[in-house]
């Protein structure tokens, strides 16, 4: 039982991690974001990390300085 163990979690697709930031911004290809998206729901791993970038992504935005306009 344990090499069956073993080879379902070699078969997992690996985390996605560095494309959180392109994800959590909207920066992807609609394919990449469907694939980033499929992971998540079934990773705890990976949606906590996006669970926590997305927080701060909202709250740097609730902070963001106006734009001054031309000099």
């Amino acid at each position: 039982m344990a090499s069956d163990s073993a080879s379902a979690a070699t078969s997992r697709p690996p985390h996605v991690g560095r494309l959180l930031g392109a994800y959590v911004l909207q920066s992807m290809d609609p394919e990449e974001a469907d694939a980033v998206r499929e992971h998540l729901a079934g990773c705890a791993l990976c949606s906590t990390e996006y669970a926590a970038l997305l927080r701060t992504v909202r709250l740097l935005r609730r902070y963001e300085r106006p734009d001054p306009g031309p000099p």
